[in-house]
């Protein structure tokens, strides 16, 4: 099996959904926009998540750094 064939046969369908996308996928347009904004003004991963679960979202650091860092399955996916 040549490279190319190896990576397209691990590589994951681009409707993955990491579990940041998923918890973010059911916020409200309006706390949709808040996260956004706290992301675009680089608000530290902590300050997020801690807000976020005060809110009732289990959600944890893991999956909101990897998706700022590009780093998770739906990014790769695509």
């Amino acid at each position: 099996m040549s490279l190319a064939e190896s990576i397209e046969k691990y590589r994951f369908e681009s409707t993955y959904q990491c579990p940041w996308v998923k918890m973010y996928n059911k916020l409200t347009n309006e706390d949709q926009e808040a996260i956004n904004k706290a992301l675009a003004n680089n608000y530290a991963t902590t300050t997020i998540i801690t807000a976020l679960r005060q809110e009732g979202y289990r959600i944890g650091e893991p999956s909101l750094n990897h998706h700022r860092q590009g780093k998770c399955r739906c990014l790769v996916a695509k």
